[in-house]
């Protein structure tokens, strides 16, 4: 009988580790595409999805390498420039990249905000 419990244990720890690298490795994919569309279009709804996925939990990661950290740093100034992204959803993607070590702490929020009616609400 111990046997058997301790069989079930190990069979739940594998599950539940397979379970979490497919769902970082999920998570990572999904952030690179988005990197990649909001760098095209920098909306509202764009930066919105990227900083759901900057604030997922056992989310994304920024590997520690110069080239990983450009690509973030880039993807906030396109975020920061424009005027279809509110200055709130800028200063909370900017708080979430500090969080994860992107050092952009004296850069200024542009607040250049137009607000366009596409039928949805805001953050």
């Amino acid at each position: 009988m111990n046997e058997k419990l301790e069989e079930i244990f190990y069979a739940v720890i594998a599950v539940v580790v397979i379970w979490l690298i497919i769902r970082f490795v999920y998570i990572n994919v999904s952030m690179f595409f988005a990197r990649l569309t909001v760098n095209k279009a920098p909306t509202q709804e764009n930066a919105m999805r990227v900083f759901r996925l900057l604030n997922k939990r056992l989310g994304v990661s920024i590997n520690n390498h110069p080239k990983e950290w450009a690509k973030y740093r880039d993807m906030f100034y396109i975020i920061n420039g424009s005027a279809e992204v509110p200055s709130e959803l800028k200063e909370r993607i900017k708080t979430r990249l500090i969080k994860k070590g992107l050092y952009i702490n004296n850069m200024k929020i542009i607040d250049n905000y137009k607000a366009v009616n596409s039928g949805k609400n805001g953050i």
